[in-house]
């Protein structure tokens, strides 16, 4: 048999910016207004455990709504999420970020697992209005 080839598979091309202009609709919220990838920013807080230290210790700052997008997307697309985005649910979203930002230190220096899972639980709330 022969070695398979990426070439072999019918990958999918390039969206244009129209098309991601869809996909973005299709991605925000009815019940939040945000768009759902940004819980991305917060998922692997899940799985740090209680006696997981590197990974509490290796915790980086989260970006804002704008920042986030920004840097993932193109200029015009990053512009279309965020004015698409209900303004309210984005500046709640930047809160929970600048309070999370603000206790890293602290959340890593004393190792407070119970913090992490507080600010997990409050941005699944808040970007998927899951409790």
């Amino acid at each position: 048999m022969s070695e398979i080839m990426p070439e072999d598979f019918d990958l999918p091309k390039e969206l244009d910016i129209e098309q991601q202009k869809q996909l973005v609709d299709m991605h925000i919220s009815e019940d939040t207004g945000l768009h759902g990838d940004i819980f991305n920013a917060w998922a692997s807080l899940f799985y740090i455990g209680e006696t997981d230290e590197e990974a509490i210790t290796g915790l980086r700052p989260r970006d804002t709504y704008e920042a986030h997008f920004h840097a993932r997307k193109e200029p015009e697309v990053a512009n279309y999420v965020l004015a698409s985005s209900r303004q309210n649910s984005v500046l709640s979203y930047n809160s929970l970020v600048m309070e999370f930002n603000g206790d890293l230190e602290r959340i890593k220096k004393e190792k407070d697992h119970m913090a992490v899972r507080s600010f997990y639980d409050r941005a699944k709330e808040l970007v998927r209005g899951l409790v």
